[in-house]
This record gives C-alpha cells, sequence and structure tokens, in this order.
C-alpha cells in the first residue's frame, strides 16, 4: 500500500520522488531503468484507472466480491474430543487417488486472523499445496472466542491448546514425523512452546515428536547468534533438538527435503 501511494504521487505530480526509486518500474538485468519517465507515467494512470474500474479502492466490497464472501477451498473435518472453549482441531484430508507420505504437518495460526489464511483460494493455498503432496495436515481453529473467555491468558493458548492438539496427532498417528509451520504470531508463540515441549519430552525420556518448524512472516530471532532469523538457524537451545528452518515466500521450500 506504502508503494501504491507513493506511485500515486508521482502520477499526479508528474514528478519522480527525490531519492527514491520509482514504485513498480520495471527494470533491466543491469538494474537500469526499462522506461523513460513518461512511458512509467502512462503505465500507470492505466493500472491505476483498472483499479478504480475494478472498485479495487474500496477494499471490503473488493474482497467480498472477489471471494464471493467465502475463504477456504479445502474440506475438512474437526478432530473427535478437540473442542477446547472456541478452539477446534481441523483435519484436511488428502484428495483422491495422492499417494500419502506418512508425514504430518501442524499449522498453528495467529489468534488475530482466520484460519483460513492458510487455504485462501484454489491455487493459493498452503493447505492445498501440502495435501496435492502426500502431507497430513492438521490445522488449529481459535474460532469466536465469547466474552466469558476473555479471562484465558497465554498459558491457555500457548501451553494447554497446543498439548491438546499435539497429544491427539500424537495419539492418532504414533510414530510418524510432524513438522509445525508457524504464521506471524503464530509462529511466534509456537517457538517458546516447542522448547518448553522438548523438555518436558527429554525428562520424561520421550523423543521430541515435531521434528522441525517453519515460520511464515514470524518476528523471532536466532537465539543461538542473537540475530534476527535469515535461512537456517540452528537449534533453539543445546537441549532442545529440534532443528529448525525458515520461509516466507514459496510453499515449496517448506517441504522436508526427501528422505526426512
Amino acid at each position: 500500500m506504502k508503494e501504491l501511494l507513493a506511485c500515486l504521487l508521482v502520477v499526479i505530480t508528474e514528478t519522480p520522488l527525490n531519492d527514491v526509486a520509482l514504485p513498480f518500474m520495471r527494470k533491466h538485468p543491469g538494474g537500469a531503468d526499462v522506461l523513460t519517465l513518461d512511458a512509467y507515467l502512462g503505465e500507470n494512470r492505466r493500472r491505476f484507472e483498472n483499479l478504480y474500474r475494478a472498485e479495487a479502492f474500496d477494499p471490503k466490497h473488493y474482497a467480498a466480491r472477489e471471494t464471493r464472501g467465502k475463504l477456504g477451498c479445502s474440506s475438512y473435518e474437526i478432530v473427535k474430543d478437540s473442542r477446547l472453549h472456541s478452539v477446534t482441531l481441523r483435519y484436511y484430508p488428502l484428495p483422491a487417488g495422492v499417494k500419502p507420505l506418512g508425514h504430518t504437518f501442524y499449522l498453528s495460526t495467529p489468534l488475530i486472523n482466520k484460519p483460513e489464511l492458510f487455504d485462501l483460494a484454489e491455487g493459493k493455498s498452503v493447505i492445498e499445496g501440502l495435501l496435492w503432496e502426500g502431507y497430513r495436515v492438521y490445522m488449529v481453529d481459535y474460532g469466536q472466542p465469547a466474552q466469558e473467555d476473555g479471562r484465558l491468558g497465554l498459558d491457555f493458548h500457548v501451553k494447554t491448546v497446543h498439548d491438546h492438539c499435539l497429544d491427539l496427532i500424537t495419539h492418532l498417528h504414533p510414530g510418524d514425523p510432524m513438522s509445525a509451520v508457524g504464521y506471524c504470531m503464530g509462529g511466534t508463540l509456537i517457538l517458546p512452546y516447542l522448547a518448553r515441549r522438548a523438555e518436558e519430552r527429554l525428562r520424561a525420556g520421550l523423543a521430541m515428536d515435531v521434528q522441525k518448524v517453519c515460520l511464515m512472516a514470524a518476528p523471532s530471532s536466532n537465539l543461538t547468534t542473537g540475530q534476527a532469523a535469515r535461512g537456517r538457524c540452528g537449534p533453539i537451545s543445546e537441549k532442545t533438538i529440534i532443528p529448525i528452518s525458515w520461509s516466507s515466500s514459496s510453499v515449496p521450500s517448506i517441504f522436508p527435503p526427501p528422505g526426512y
């Protein structure tokens, strides 16, 4: 949105911004601008006219029309005995004809967003991509909390919910490898939870059941170096024995490598 507003300012004033690259300017491989200023202004006038004709400057109306009021393209069922207050655990069956890989993905959603952010529409769905690759998918749905749920704190949302859901999954699929995916706050909050879970299982003499975690747009730091996370990083701590892989761009990059 910031780039779009900057582009609109350039189009209206017909003047480039001082010391700022022109938003949406196409570039040659060497970095030079593809378009002259006049061609750039003409191209972006057409862009804004198209957006106006599509009524895209009314985001609420546009989103409701384009999605037809429905988000999510993948069918799912609620796991038996998973409900805790408004929280449930969704299970997404594999499409017909897809060979199962025997590997589970546990999706941790942020509390503030709808869980369909992992399943926006056909061709634009993390869940759809995972299912067609043969992965088993479970996802936390925090639902619509009631007024009385306001007393529930982080101990419930960060510890109780994940304990309950992961215990259900491991009971249904004992011994199967499992990875966690956390988006935004769902990723930030699942990191300390997984560290705690690993230490609890270590004290109990149990192997860690969640073997990898992938973060998508989740603010976090590499605790082994103190630097913001980039690329692959090491374990959260010496005792957690959790290899971490990070992703912020595409679905295929969160798949475990062959043989994992």
